[in-house]
């Protein structure tokens, strides 16, 4: 595609090949790219297509999480965009043809950052349908004298939904213990947790820590 600025008159519409149209009060010409005749694709560039379009289509359905999780993105990339960067190696394509993939949840990176992981724990009751989460705090004083007023946050994912929500459990320099029911319509088999710390002033989080249900 070739753009240039078209130095005389307020067009607007196209004509052959090339589009006009205004941008700040400038009227710019687009040359209208040519159509591929028989275009094909590598498996190689399927493969790719598919592995983003899932991480892609999962940063979506949980995009409220992110903002708040991954809020300390570079600058030049978007909240959905940057999850799908830092997970597209966790998407494999088990059979092209059906398109079928597979996702690491247990890798997955919901947030990423320079401060420590938290000490977190998480079991599941079936009978009662309920998450147990506990933290513990983080050993040695000088340690804590400077990041006990981090948040400790947990994300929970229900994989088969693409539903996600977090759910604040207090300070990493305090012990805690959170309960929280499964949520209506959601698999407990299906859930997957992550854990990470958020500074007091928001500015950076830990990386993800995956927690598996005991």
């Amino acid at each position: 595609m070739i753009v240039y600025p078209v130095v005389v008159g307020d067009l607007k519409g196209s004509m052959d090949r090339t589009v006009f149209y205004k941008v700040e009060d400038r009227c710019i010409g687009r040359k209208k790219s040519q159509p591929k005749e028989n275009a094909a694709y590598s498996d190689e560039q399927k493969a790719v297509q598919l592995r983003f379009g899932f991480t892609g289509r999962l940063a979506s359905r949980v995009r409220y999480v992110l903002r708040e999780s991954l809020r300390n993105k570079p600058k030049y990339q978007t909240v959905p965009n940057y999850f799908v960067h830092l997970n597209m190696g966790n998407c494999t394509v088990e059979d092209l043809e059906s398109g079928m993939v597979s996702f690491d949840y247990e890798h997955a990176v919901f947030a990423k950052g320079t401060l420590v992981k938290p000490e977190v724990t998480a079991s599941y009751s079936a009978e009662e349908s309920q998450f147990t989460f506990t933290v513990a705090p983080m050993a040695g004083k000088e340690f804590l004298d400077k990041r006990a007023s981090d948040k400790v946050y947990v994300i929970l994912l229900e994989s088969s939904l693409m539903q996600a929500y977090q759910l604040e459990l207090g300070t990493r320099g305090t012990e805690a213990t959170v309960t929280e029911l499964l949520e209506p319509g959601w698999d407990a088999g299906n859930v997957h947790v992550y854990a990470y710390a958020y500074s007091k002033e928001r500015r950076d989080t830990s990386d993800t820590l995956y927690l598996p249900l005991g």
